[in-house]
């Protein structure tokens, strides 16, 4: 098993699009490939093993996730603020137990 430290920064939907707009296609395309791998060997840390397309879900998942919490108030004022925290706690532990299903399986 790979070891790894990583460091990385939730942006913002603003500074996302603001970066995908200095970004070319071919530095688009390897910030892509270097999330995968980043993915996929965080996962098999975890005991699992999976294809392309269930990596890209959980790291959507958990992304989304952690952006629509960066969001509550500023960018998205009429969700209830007072429930941030709680409906990032249902959607992570969501994930988890979805991740558990997968622990120790093959998947596509």
């Amino acid at each position: 098993m790979m070891a790894f430290l990583c460091r990385f920064a939730i942006m913002s939907i603003e500074e996302q699009q603001a970066l995908a707009k200095c970004l070319s296609e071919d530095k688009r395309r390897e910030f892509l490939k270097r999330r995968l791998a980043f993915f996929t060997e965080m996962l098999r840390a975890f005991g699992i093993r999976a294809g392309t397309q269930t990596v890209k879900l959980l790291g959507n998942l958990l992304f989304s996730a952690a952006i629509l919490r960066k969001a509550i108030p500023d960018t998205l004022p009429f969700l209830f603020p007072d429930a941030a925290d709680d409906a990032t706690d249902f959607q992570l532990n969501a994930i988890l137990d979805y991740m558990e299903t997968l622990r120790g399986q093959d998947h596509p």
